[in-house]
């Protein structure tokens, strides 16, 4: 999994959105996966703003069914955002 972190917002002109790459933010990563079982990684963005997290999903320990991974990054200086995604994982 990778997450990669944008500060931007919306040109009052064209009320179009932009955005940046930015380094240096704190990123966590909390997966839920089907069997309840909660993983917990925490990562820094590079140079392109992207964090990378390395989990191998196990159908026998995880479970088969719906995942979440909610992702929360912080920066000083900066409001803190998260996002999540929910994937199913079948046999």
């Amino acid at each position: 999994m990778a997450a990669s972190v944008l500060v931007g917002s919306s040109s009052p002109r064209k009320n179009l959105p932009f955005a940046r790459r930015i380094s240096g933010i704190a990123v966590s990563l909390t997966l839920v996966t089907a069997s309840g079982r909660q993983v917990n990684y925490n990562a820094t963005t590079d140079s392109n703003g992207i964090a990378k997290f390395q989990y191998k999903i196990s159908s026998n320990r995880d479970g088969v069914g719906a995942n979440t991974a909610t992702v929360t990054a912080f920066k000083n200086g900066y409001n803190s955002g998260n996002g999540s995604a929910t994937f199913t994982v079948t046999r």
